[in-house]
């Protein structure tokens, strides 16, 4: 029996050494082509990029989904798109860009529609890589503020990235995908590389599961509060997502709609306007080609100044009173 526990002792301690030391090695050569890098550029623009500063929180839905240049050229702003990728989870892209807020700055966050159910605001195996190949190595803030839930969903995908640390296709990759690089980014941080790409075959949202989750609305109020301390403002809008999409989750993205009209939020446009034929999308139900992206940009810009009308003042106050 001793022997046996002390032979458990070494394989777990073996395993333990195995799984520290390919979480601390560097950054594959692979990886670092990836568009999680992007964070470090997007990170930079947060940080200098003057006013006036439109700045957009969310997932690939931005990323792939908005022109701006033309929020730039309309509106006479400095935009920042700072989606990345939704699998980091609402939390995170919260916590990351809340550091960064500015005076005057004119906050829209777009979230995932599937980021209000189950755990999915907590992030994936995404944000595990971005803890460890990223913002561990960086001192971020966002990594610092990871809360249990996030942890839990970082630590179930650790094996699988110490995994990838011993994989050599991550050091001598046979293949790069410009579309989902670190360079498929312009200067504004709006994913463009795809833009003369045919269109790739995709499946719609499948019927969103899980329950309501009321702790990321509360974080999104939270969220807002810090805003408002910055004497920023802060809108919410809805990702551009096909038909179908639309039809099999209309109770559940309803249900969101309603909790964030109840909540006060101040929301441009309506769940169903966000809507898009399928000759708007590139390769996923939320990822539009450039004529989509140009069509759901000059929505966004429609509702921005309804807001300009309505809260008439100088320059960013015009769509919210400071």
């Amino acid at each position: 029996m001793k022997k046996f526990i002390q032979r458990l002792s070494i394989f777990t301690g073996i395993i333990v050494l195995i799984l520290v030391v390919g979480a601390l090695t560097p950054p594959t050569p692979r990886s670092k082509t990836s568009l999680l890098f992007s964070k470090l550029d997007k990170d930079s623009l947060m940080k200098n990029v003057k006013s006036d500063r439109l700045i957009l929180i969310g997932g690939s839905n931005l990323s792939f989904g908005i022109n701006s240049q033309m929020l730039k050229d309309s509106l006479k702003v400095n935009p920042i798109n700072n989606g990345i990728h939704a699998a980091l989870g609402l939390e995170y892209l919260l916590n990351e860009a809340a550091p960064y807020i500015k005076k005057g700055d004119v906050i829209i966050i777009s979230p995932e529609y599937t980021h209000f159910y189950g755990n999915t605001a907590y992030g994936s195996e995404v944000l595990c890589r971005m803890f460890f190949d990223v913002d561990f190595r960086k001192g971020n803030e966002a990594s610092r503020k990871m809360s249990f839930k996030q942890w839990q969903q970082i630590l179930m995908y650790c094996p699988k990235y110490v995994a990838s640390k011993f994989d050599l296709l991550e050091y001598f990759p046979l293949s790069h995908d410009p579309v989902y690089s670190r360079d498929s980014f312009n200067q504004y941080g709006d994913a463009v590389a795809h833009y003369n790409l045919p269109p790739v075959d995709y499946l719609p949202l499948d019927v969103i599961d899980g329950k309501f989750n009321e702790d990321i609305v509360t974080k999104l109020k939270e969220f807002r509060d810090h805003v408002l301390e910055k004497k920023a403002r802060l809108f919410i809008t809805f990702p551009a997502v096909d038909k179908k999409s639309y039809q099999n989750n209309k109770t559940q993205i309803n249900k969101i709609y309603q909790k964030l009209q109840d909540d006060k939020f101040l929301i441009l446009g309506t769940q169903l306007e966000f809507v898009v034929s399928n000759d708007m999308i590139f390769n996923a139900y939320c990822h539009l080609n450039k004529k989509g992206t140009d069509q759901r940009t000059k929505l966004l810009i429609k509702e921005l100044q309804k807001n300009y009308e309505k809260y008439t003042n100088n320059r960013w106050s015009r769509f919210y009173r400071l």
